[in-house]
């Protein structure tokens, strides 16, 4: 389990990932869904501050699965939790929300690891360094 700052790291830079997708989705055409208007519609900054909090929460599991792949499927999960409690989600929805939190799963899953492997290191650094002054 990585440390709760690289987490939360990782699970914002996941929401940032699900947070594009889903602009690009409404760009398409493909879903209406606003979560930032849902959350305060008369203040923007405040909205999309909520959109990313949520999307951290929806990303949080990836960051302990170790890896972008099993950070995908749990990613994926959370995206169709997430639809299942929307009244007649139309099908490009479902597949821009599964895609969107896989997404922002695998970068979690990803930016969660490489912060482990250089923290692993570090700490591998200052084990050596302490040797030596010990010798």
């Amino acid at each position: 389990m990585p440390p709760l700052r690289d987490s939360a790291l990782a699970a914002l830079a996941g929401a940032s990932v699900i947070a594009f997708a889903y602009a690009g989705g409404r760009r398409a055409g493909l879903t209406t869904h606003d979560l930032a208007r849902r959350i305060a519609p008369q203040n923007v900054v405040l909205g999309r501050a909520g959109q990313l909090l949520v999307g951290g929460m929806a990303c949080a599991p990836a960051t302990a699965a170790g890896g972008p792949a099993l950070g995908a499927a749990a990613g994926a999960i959370a995206g169709l939790a997430s639809v299942r409690g929307r009244p007649a989600a139309p099908p490009g929805a479902v597949l821009v929300a599964i895609g969107a939190h896989a997404s922002g799963g695998a970068v979690a899953g990803l930016v969660a690891r490489r912060l482990g492997e250089r923290r692993d290191r570090r700490d591998r650094r200052a084990q050596v360094h302490a040797d030596e002054l010990r010798r």
